[in-house]
């Protein structure tokens, strides 16, 4: 392979198609976006639609196909996929390894330089024209080859998309179901909560995951729920927030709604609880949580399901580690969160007072990251109970403070 030819093939833009099906990062396509340098607001706007994951990578591919960042090349994807970050080195060595297929398959026919020379040379005699056309039928069948493959790429990436799409619709129908059946059995339950209620929040309940974890919430009129809301109808809700809502649930949203919203929630003393699911946090949106430290009532605050990663992790525990109000934490179904971010968690059970339930259940901790959690709760005696996944009862179940700890089979 002729690497200089090569190294001019990978600095060619791919095609939509050839990106679609030879690169599938999952929920890494945000990350992935920022990587390649896109413009912010529009990943965001992407991440707001409803779609699932690969419908969002499309888009965000097509967006940086458009130019609207640097020159798009294979080899700048390449790069972007191997970053530390992005941690897709297994896709880009796969991804490499089709466009050197791909490059060998379209120089196939190329003919060799001294039958190039041949060519010229008989381009130049007028003696024999004819020859040269035979070459010529060589070029539209070089062309269309790659043409025929990114066709039938796109077909196939199309009906991936189409089942991932029919399948995300299927597991959602499957929840909402899942949640009006228990709405249904909590109005039928008596409600008589009292203030001896609110005294029991940070501790009934606590094995429970999600907003089943704490008996204020079987009172559905105390909870205010906002669901992808506009700015204007934040602004309602929060204009409407009465001395009897104790918990605000944001799912789908986005971190400008979070910054709108936290300010005025985190002025009202009665809310107690702030629940943040599915809507992606930056660094920056996480900084704004400083409020807390003269906020002197919230006692739960939940980030979950793909709303944070290592870095906002980091961020948050600077924010939180000498908070003392804040009880409950959850940080659960965060596939982001990985081991990098285990010493700051471990610094947050060393240092904090007040926390005493801890979920990361659901995340990418290793066991040795689990570990290191452990070892920090030789020097916490106010956390009850930390919350990891079932896969590291074994490793743990030979540890010092295994009673603390309790395993979700999910």
């Amino acid at each position: 392979m002729d690497s200089d030819s090569y190294l001019s093939f990978l600095e060619k833009a791919p095609s939509l198609d050839e990106l679609t099906e030879h690169i599938n990062v999952g929920t890494s396509w945000y990350i992935l976006g920022i990587m390649l340098k896109l413009d912010q607001k529009k990943l965001e706007s992407i991440e707001k639609n409803p779609q699932n994951d690969d419908v969002k990578a499309t888009k965000m591919f097509g967006l940086w196909l458009s130019g609207s960042s640097a020159e798009p090349n294979r080899r700048s994807i390449l790069e972007a996929l191997r970053k530390r970050v992005v941690g897709e080195a297994r896709i880009a060595d796969e991804y490499e390894k089709n466009l050197k297929q791909m490059y060998a398959e379209c120089h196939t026919f190329r003919p060799s330089s001294s039958e190039q020379s041949t060519i010229m040379t008989k381009k130049d005699s007028p003696a024999e024209p004819k020859d040269f056309g035979k070459h010529e039928k060589i070029k539209p069948d070089l062309n269309s080859q790659p043409e025929m493959i990114n066709k039938e790429a796109a077909e196939i990436a199309k009906l991936k998309a189409i089942i991932k799409e029919k399948e995300k619709q299927l597991t959602d129908a499957k929840k909402e179901i899942e949640i009006l059946r228990k709405q249904a059995q909590e109005r039928m339950s008596p409600l008589g909560h009292n203030s001896s209620s609110e005294s029991s929040l940070s501790s009934q309940n606590s094995d429970q995951e999600g907003l089943e974890e704490t008996g204020e919430l079987l009172d559905l009129q105390r909870q205010t729920w906002l669901t992808s809301p506009t700015f204007e109808e934040c602004e309602k809700a929060v204009s409407n927030l009465n001395e009897h809502c104790k918990s605000i649930v944001l799912r789908l949203s986005s971190p400008e709604i979070v910054c709108l919203l936290l300010q005025p929630i985190l002025r009202k003393e009665s809310i107690k609880e702030f629940h943040i699911i599915s809507t992606p946090l930056k660094c920056d949106t996480i900084k704004q949580f400083s409020l807390l430290s003269s906020h002197n009532s919230l006692q739960w605050l939940r980030l979950t399901s793909n709303s944070v990663g290592d870095l906002e992790v980091v961020e948050l525990v600077q924010l939180i580690k000498h908070d003392t109000t804040l009880t409950h934490l959850s940080l659960s179904e965060n596939p982001d969160i990985t081991s990098a971010s285990a010493p700051s968690v471990s610094d947050l059970i060393v240092t904090n007072r007040t926390l005493i339930y801890l979920s990361l259940r659901s995340t990418n901790i290793c066991h040795e990251g689990i570990a290191t959690l452990m070892d920090a709760l030789k020097y916490n005696k106010t956390l009850k109970e930390l919350k990891v996944d079932q896969k590291h009862k074994s490793t743990c179940s030979s540890m010092s403070f295994y009673r603390r700890l309790s395993f979700c089979p999910f």
